[in-house]
């Protein structure tokens, strides 16, 4: 192989890796959405499965390898928008590696607004679902097990 075949090589794999984890992938939950909003708008990241009535609008999940200020989650963010959603209930952000990687997923929702004038509520829109894709239903969080103890060795 010639020194500048290697050379463009090494260059294509490692701008390769450097865009790599940056997209979003979305698992729709639902068969109707809210309309878009702006992709910076106003979205609230909750930890917990939140106590008022919600509907699960599609699952969230990246690789962030160039995690922003305000924490891995903002990359779910124009996503969440896109899809009308009221809030991301973040059910996971785990630093991957030594390099600061992180793996951050969730949950978009919407709140059902008993209260919201009719005025205001908004038009819901069909999502078509993928060819080929089995209906996902929410989960529940998981719960925290304890680890295991080991036994105790006599000495």
């Amino acid at each position: 192989m010639k020194p500048a075949s290697i050379v463009a090589s090494l260059t294509l794999g490692l701008s390769a890796c450097a865009g790599a984890g940056q997209g979003v992938s979305v698992s729709p939950l639902a068969p109707m959405h809210p309309p878009p909003l702006p992709p910076d708008c106003s979205i609230q990241f909750v930890y917990e499965w939140p106590t008022r009535p919600y509907v699960a609008l599609a699952e969230l999940s990246s690789h962030v390898t160039d995690v922003p200020p305000q924490g891995a989650q903002e990359k779910l963010r124009a996503e969440a928008c896109k899809l009308g959603a009221d809030a991301v209930i973040v059910t996971k952000s785990q630093v991957l590696n030594y390099y600061g990687h992180v793996l951050v997923e969730g949950v978009a929702i919407t709140f059902k607004g008993a209260s919201m004038p009719e005025s205001t509520k908004p038009q819901w829109q069909a999502v078509p679902p993928p060819a080929g894709a089995p209906k996902a239903e929410p989960q529940p969080a998981p719960q925290a097990t304890p680890a295991p103890q080991a036994p105790a060795t006599a000495q």
